[in-house]
């Protein structure tokens, strides 16, 4: 999902850090939202010396802060998969700036762009994640898609108690330029639930939940969970895959994922929608005669093909926001791939910046197949 952009950001600790958003200012030149600390010291629901965590910490190991990525992300996918149990039918709404939001009929569902779409999932999976993240790092700065204010209509029932990361093993070693970070360099990018548009009509497998960690404007760990994945056996579970540059990838489904190994016949993942801009068709035109076109649906789904090979290229029109590609680039750039735009430039991940990923995507899953869409550009 790709909507407007959001920053939310602990201003200050002890005073300003009770209760929610105790500060918010809107800034429409910068079209983002600052808010104060989420949650209080009082109310994390975390075990152990985490509960105990020192707000005034200035630095951070990305491997932690990861760590705690992957639970709110497997919450969230958890929120999401109730939502999905216990409506008979999930309800689209179109995302209005003035008039509010009303709900889609299915010839509008089908109509409308993915960035206008939004159920009361996203909603809820975001509040999860937010809470996870700021009871356990009130300092983080998070970008998140959806608004605070629509968000915190959804809040009711929901529950954080059972939060704890004591049980995840992330198995990666931390590069030692990540092992001690400050604050002010670390952004964490949440899409909560992308695919909206795909969760809506059913098409369950198209959904992630999107979380990547950048650092110095560049991303550095991603999570992304599918809470609809049919496992190795058939039945349908949750997957989890997870990366940091320099360390590697596992996933919960697949264990280690290796670096991508060169094969025959070149594969690229597309957009359901048949109707490829213009700019996708001229990359299309550079990569190999004979190429393999795949179509699916979810940004976040297109770039877990690309993650465990069962495509080489994914290429995405203009649309997409940072929250959208961050953790897929992360994880890509672990494993020796990973992502531009459709022209070769390589995105800034700057909190007060636009966050449009304007000149589309292009993910690939190792250096070497850059040159197929992009001849004249340095791997």
């Amino acid at each position: 999902m790709a909507r407007g952009n959001w920053l939310c950001t602990s201003t200050r600790v002890g005073a300003l850090a009770v209760g929610l958003c105790t500060s918010c200012i809107f800034r429409p030149q910068l079209s983002f939202l600052c808010f104060s600390s989420f949650w209080t010291q009082d109310q994390s629901p975390l075990k152990g010396d985490l509960a105990n965590r020192n707000v005034k910490e200035t630095h951070v190991s990305v491997r932690e802060l990861l760590v705690c990525c992957i639970r709110a992300a497997q919450m969230a996918g958890a929120t999401i998969r109730e939502e999905h149990a216990r409506a008979a039918g999930i309800k689209a709404y179109v995302k209005t700036v003035k008039a509010g939001s009303r709900e889609l009929s299915a010839g509008e569902l089908d109509a409308a762009g993915a960035s206008e779409v939004v159920t009361r999932a996203d909603f809820r999976a975001q509040l999860i994640i937010m809470k996870c993240l700021k009871s356990r790092y009130p300092q983080a700065v998070v970008i998140a898609e959806e608004d605070e204010n629509d968000a915190q209509n959804e809040a009711e029932g929901l529950d954080c108690a059972s939060f704890s990361c004591e049980d995840i093993d992330v198995g990666l070693d931390i590069p030692a330029g990540l092992s001690r970070c400050s604050w002010e360099d670390l952004t964490v990018w949440v899409d909560p639930l992308d695919g909206t548009k795909e969760f809506a009509r059913g098409k369950l497998e198209s959904v992630t939940v999107l979380i990547g960690i950048s650092f110095k404007h560049v991303p550095v760990a991603g999570v992304i969970h599918q809470p609809f994945r049919q496992s190795l056996s058939g039945d349908m579970q949750s997957c989890t895959t997870w990366g940091i540059v320099g360390a590697g990838v596992r996933s919960t489904r697949l264990g280690e994922l290796k670096p991508a190994q060169a094969h025959g016949k070149l594969v690229a993942v597309l957009s359901e929608s048949k109707k490829d801009s213009e700019v996708v068709l001229r990359t299309l035109q550079r990569l190999p005669a004979g190429l393999e076109i795949l179509r699916a649906g979810g940004c976040g789904n297109k770039l877990v093909q690309v993650i465990e090979q069962e495509a080489d290229f994914m290429l995405q029109a203009p649309g997409s926001q940072r929250w959208d590609s961050a953790a897929g680039e992360a994880i890509l750039r672990a494993l020796g791939g990973g992502l531009c735009s459709l022209n070769g430039e390589v995105y800034q991940y700057v909190r007060d910046s636009s966050h449009r990923n304007d000149g589309g995507l292009l993910a690939f899953r190792n250096s070497s197949l850059k040159g197929y869409a992009m001849p004249k550009v340095s791997t």
